[in-house]
C-alpha cells in the first residue's frame, strides 16, 4: 500500500520562520527540513509570495497566499450580488417554496 500525502498549507507562523531562517541565510533545504516540508514547497512559496525585487516578507506572503486562495474559488451562485439571490429573496419574501 502506497503513503498518501497530505497537503497542507503554510500557516502564518509557518511564513515567519521561513522569513527569518531566508533572512539569516539559511539554504531552502534547511528551512524544508526545519519545517518539515519539501525543499520544492519552501522554493515556490519564496518564488510566488515574495515582493517584487525585495526579500521575503511573510506579512506580504501572508496576504497574497489568503488573496490567491480567495480569487481562486470564485463566488458561488447565491453570493450577496447576484441577480440569482435577489430573486431568490424575493420569492421567499412571497413564501413561495423552493421547490
Amino acid at each position: 500500500m502506497q503513503k498518501q500525502t497530505i497537503y497542507q498549507q503554510l500557516q502564518p507562523e509557518d511564513r515567519i520562520t521561513l522569513a527569518t531562517m531566508r533572512q539569516r541565510g539559511f539554504s531552502v533545504r534547511a528551512i524544508a527540513r526545519t519545517l518539515e516540508r519539501a525543499p520544492s514547497t519552501i522554493a515556490r512559496e519564496l518564488a510566488r509570495n515574495a515582493n517584487a525585487g525585495q526579500a521575503y516578507g511573510s506579512h506580504h506572503a501572508q496576504l497574497r497566499a489568503a488573496a490567491c486562495r480567495r480569487d481562486a474559488r470564485g463566488n458561488g451562485k447565491l453570493h450577496g450580488q447576484s441577480v440569482c439571490w435577489g430573486v431568490v429573496k424575493t420569492m421567499l419574501g412571497w413564501k413561495w417554496s423552493p421547490q
